[in-house]
């Protein structure tokens, strides 16, 4: 054992590793190992955390109970220098870069393993104990319940310990662990993640500092615990007394280069050389209006291919529903609509003086937005009256198209800048989302049931009535979807860790996203008729649409937009986990910053300090 200390060490100071080898203790037959080679990484300024390091920890043997130091490894070194980096690069947690990761058994099914042949089976052997609490819904033993139930867990030829008992050995009441996990304590939370680590039998457990939110009792029952478990355990620690009682060898990470930045979970990395896992991020990237225009084309095709099919008359479309409302309501007896001049529109923008009053009231501060928001509706509004006017009358299917690419874009860049957190690609996956909804109802609405194709009078309003409720859809998903991955990472790590695939550590999120982004089309769609009239099935009777009519109508295009908003919804969180979370099952949450200032926004401003000067700051101190 000191022979080898010796060489180890003096190979690695002379290779310039910077790493320690220290107390190898009593050496045994060893059951197999985890091997480490070449172990770096480097932050995006170039500096480096650590490079080619080389460690190999022995493991225990699975039938026997074994308390050998020789499976015990400590990492120490100074704050900043990468000891949680290096336990979540062993666990694949994070990209390991050039890094040789293996897993030797003997006497066992899978006797080689490593994150090349299955990143999934990988982190069921070595399994990851964070720090920091986990934020799940449910109880400990529900997160227990749903690891064993991985797919990754079912050829595992282990068996599983007992729970309650091994949270009795920590001293953790058995209440605790049916209890929610946002009603334990710090300490509590830390106990009850490594009872769930042990109890899954991994042959490796890498504990980053699992007793720092403990006092002294309860610091030494988890020693102990630990030591008579079947792991060998990496241990991340800054306690020296407590490597001290437990044993084993010591790698000490000194950092080459001082800085004061130090790498924390938003740092943006970068791979070290030969790895391809981490890029850093550009901002987001427009696609071409040659292929939108493409994809509409072939939209227009489609529309005209099931025009032909389903319409087996002659008779002139107009016509035909002409005809068909004059049999059913023949009774009915339909006025001329209500010109409104100009200054019916003044008349009724008065009324927005009892939201000012009440906002400059309640000292809400909404004045200025309210202003902005009126005036943005009385010109939009109006030029799309007026721009509408001439494309009704050409209907000129070119015209038309390009008018919906329009509509298309503005929707998809406006829905861009409403998360609280983007990504690169996300603009593009927004309009691969709308494009998927718009063509599956577009098509349906158009081709199959109103049977009008490219018609700028039918195809132009539905497109506006699919964007705008399938917007406000798209928004609510991806900033709940968003926002959990930028700022709840660990509650998806606390699956990943066990094994658990993306989809099945992203379920519950992607769940959650998409009832809310579905659930105000789900309640429009409910009320429907009893408490409200839905503004399409208002505008059609207030033109002399019979109600009947008008009310089918409605009901069509209530459950296309139902399904242009689902559509839209799956698609865009979908193209967002496969994102953020990559095939390796690595969470990127780098790749998320707050969106950039929409450039059309800053007119706008001018717009609004122009009538609502910016008051100067008083001099007085």
């Amino acid at each position: 054992a000191g022979v080898h200390w010796i060489v180890e060490s003096l190979v690695s100071v002379l290779s310039g590793r910077w790493v320690e080898i220290v107390g190898f203790g009593k050496k045994m037959e060893s059951e197999g190992w985890l091997d480490v080679e070449g172990a770096g990484r480097e932050l995006a300024d170039g500096r480096k955390l650590f490079e080619d390091l080389h460690f190999r920890v022995d493991l225990k043997p699975r039938d026997v109970q074994d308390d050998s130091r020789s499976s015990v490894l400590f990492i120490e070194g100074p704050s900043g220098c990468g000891k949680s980096t290096l336990l979540k690069m062993i666990a694949c947690i994070e990209p390991f870069g050039t890094a040789k990761l293996q897993l030797y058994r003997k006497h066992a099914e899978v006797q080689n393993l490593s994150p090349d042949m299955s990143m999934t089976k990988w982190r069921t052997e070595v399994i990851y104990v964070p720090q920091s609490r986990i934020d799940l819904a449910g109880s400990p033993m529900d997160l227990f319940d749903t690891a064993t139930r991985l797919q990754s867990q079912k050829n595992r030829n282990v068996e599983y310990g007992n729970v309650m008992e091994c949270a009795a050995s920590i001293g953790l009441e058995r209440e605790k662990m049916l209890c929610s996990w946002k009603q334990l304590s710090g300490g509590e939370a830390q106990r009850a993640s490594l009872a769930l680590a042990i109890c899954m039998q991994p042959s490796v457990l890498l504990l980053d500092e699992v007793t720092s939110s403990l006092d002294e009792a309860s610091t030494l029952a988890v020693e102990k615990t630990l030591l008579a478990s079947r792991s060998s355990l990496v241990w991340v620690t800054h306690d020296t007394a407590q490597r001290e009682r437990v044993g084993g060898q010591v790698i000490n990470l000194s950092v080459q280069e001082k800085s004061d930045t130090f790498l924390d979970e938003k740092s943006h990395l970068i791979p070290t050389a030969g790895s391809d896992t981490f890029v850093h991020e550009k901002s987001y990237r427009r696609t071409t209006l040659t292929s939108i225009v493409g994809m509409l084309l072939v939209l227009e095709q489609i529309v005209s291919l099931c025009t032909l099919v389903v319409a087996s008359s002659p008779v002139v479309v107009h016509t035909h529903l002409i005809e068909s409302t004059t049999s059913k309501a023949e009774n009915y007896v339909a006025e001329a609509t209500v010109y409104l001049p100009w200054y019916s529109v003044v008349v009724v923008s008065l009324l927005l003086s009892v939201v000012s009053v009440t906002s400059a009231t309640l000292k809400l501060g909404l004045q200025q937005n309210l202003f902005i928001a009126a005036v943005r509706c009385i010109v939009q509004l109006s030029l799309l009256g007026y721009v509408l006017m001439p494309v009704f009358r050409l209907d000129y299917a070119p015209l038309t198209l390009a008018y919906m690419l329009l509509m298309v874009l503005l929707a998809s860049r406006e829905a861009y800048g409403r998360p609280r957190y983007v990504y690169g690609k996300l603009f593009l996956h927004i309009l691969l989302s709308v494009a998927a909804g718009v063509v599956l109802s577009g098509v349906f609405g158009l081709g199959l049931v109103l049977r009008t194709g490219l018609n700028a009078q039918y195809g132009i309003p539905l497109l506006g009535m699919l964007l705008g409720n399938s917007l406000s859809g798209i928004s609510v998903s991806l900033n709940h979807l968003l926002t959990e991955v930028a700022e709840h990472k660990a509650n998806i790590q606390a699956l990943i860790v066990f094994g658990a695939t993306r989809w099945e550590a992203s379920r519950e999120i992607q769940r959650r996203s998409t009832t809310m982004g579905l659930t105000t089309t789900l309640n429009q769609m409910a009320i429907s008729g009893v408490v409200a009239i839905p503004g399409m099935m208002t505008g059609q009777i207030l033109g002399g649409t019979p109600p009947d009519q008008a009310a089918r109508y409605q009901i069509v295009l209530l459950f296309l937009i139902v399904t242009c908003c689902c559509t839209c919804v799956v698609v865009s969180s979908t193209l967002a986990i496969s994102t953020l979370i990559n095939k390796d099952h690595i969470i990127l949450d780098h790749l998320l910053h707050a969106p950039e200032k929409a450039k059309f926004q800053s007119i706008f401003e001018r717009i609004r300090h122009v009538f609502v000067p910016i008051q100067p700051k008083s001099d007085s101190s």
